[in-house]
């Protein structure tokens, strides 16, 4: 089990000593927030919202560019059609990915989310529209990863239990993401 672990690292490391024109994105759905989230145990039993949050992790040769995608329940399901469009806002707005030739997607093997049909038309979407020549999306082994964008939301989540009520999603902006970057997309 832990050669395997090792072995995640390892490629993860190989990945990003391959030649300049390429990027890699790390990408993830944080475990959902409730909206509101109250302190007060009765508040368990009432309908609350659900709050997504959609972590990018932008490594190139020069930078590394954490994007986090947020939204509600009622705007969207957490899918692969939500995750599709916030990759290809984030690909067709960014230039810090215009240049590169090759892109590498690491991503959990979720078949809602990651491991479809509708990310693989995306891929060859952005290929046919000349933005890659090469997209390569790895599933890691579960279990034996620990993806850049889940230390980003760990961050996240530590500032966030210092609140014991969170109200808006933007307190969830404010709250959570002020240590960790920036720069946030928000799709609310």
């Amino acid at each position: 089990m832990l050669a395997n672990y090792h072995q995640a690292f390892e490629m993860q490391k190989f990945d990003r000593e391959l030649p300049k024109q390429k990027s890699e994105l790390t990408v993830d759905l944080q475990q959902t927030m409730l909206l509101p989230k109250l302190s007060v145990s009765r508040a368990f039993y009432l309908r609350q919202m659900w709050f997504y949050i959609f972590g990018v992790l932008i490594v190139t040769e020069s930078q590394v560019v954490p994007r986090f995608f947020m939204w509600n329940e009622d705007v969207a399901t957490r899918g692969s059609n939500k995750v599709a469009s916030s990759l290809l806002s984030l690909l067709e707005f960014n230039e810090i990915l215009w240049s590169e030739d090759n892109l590498i997607i690491q991503s959990d093997s979720c078949s809602g989310q990651n491991k479809n049909s509708t990310i693989l038309f995306l891929s060859q979407y952005l290929i046919l529209k000349g933005y890659f020549k090469v997209i390569g999306h790895k599933f890691p082994e579960v279990g034996h990863s620990y993806p850049d964008s889940d230390r980003d939301f760990g961050r996240n989540e530590k500032n966030l239990r210092k609140h014991e009520t969170i109200f808006l999603p933007e307190q969830y902006r404010e709250y959570g993401f002020c240590k960790v970057t920036e720069t946030i997309m928000s799709l609310i």
